[in-house]
């Protein structure tokens, strides 16, 4: 059990389960890795000008209250659920995952995002969907019944959308 306030410059690798006990951050400018897996019910802000990689599932036992990922860095992330909206502004994104979840409310993606599985699926109940570039899987799944923008998608990576 922890609260998972961090700030790093010469990079950090956490490798056990964390479960966040209190609103939480993580930033700076070293490279952060997380290779276990992250729960609790308060909200997570990644804020950082390094490469930050979630390995394992964020949010998969208890959803976090939300996260938001902001600044000049890179994200890494698989499989991420919330009860709040998901935020992704940081300069690129790697979502390595399968399925990004939120109860009824928003995910947005402000800049490019490169799927890397097979398969992925954004699913947010009345939420809205707002995503800026968007490349690769070969599956991509966006569930709302809320308003869906996609700024930019590869095509010549992504074999098939669903809207």
């Amino acid at each position: 059990s922890s609260d998972l306030s961090v700030i790093t410059a010469n990079g950090i690798a956490i490798t056990n389960d964390v479960t966040l006990t209190g609103d939480s951050s993580l930033g700076g400018s070293g490279e952060a890795t997380l290779s276990g897996k992250v729960d609790g019910e308060h909200a997570l802000i990644v804020d950082s000008s390094g490469v930050v990689t979630f390995q394992e599932v964020v949010g998969g036992v208890d959803p976090l209250a939300s996260l938001e990922a902001k600044g000049e860095g890179s994200l890494i992330i698989g499989n991420v659920t919330t009860v709040g909206a998901q935020h992704y502004g940081t300069g690129t994104n790697t979502f390595t995952g399968t399925a990004y979840r939120t109860l009824d409310e928003s995910f947005e993606v402000v800049n490019a995002t490169e799927l890397t599985n097979s398969s992925t699926s954004i699913i947010v109940g009345s939420g809205n969907i707002t995503l800026g570039a968007v490349d690769g899987s070969s599956n991509f799944t966006v569930s709302s019944t809320g308003n869906v923008s996609i700024g930019n998608m590869g095509v010549n990576k992504i074999g098939r959308a669903h809207v």
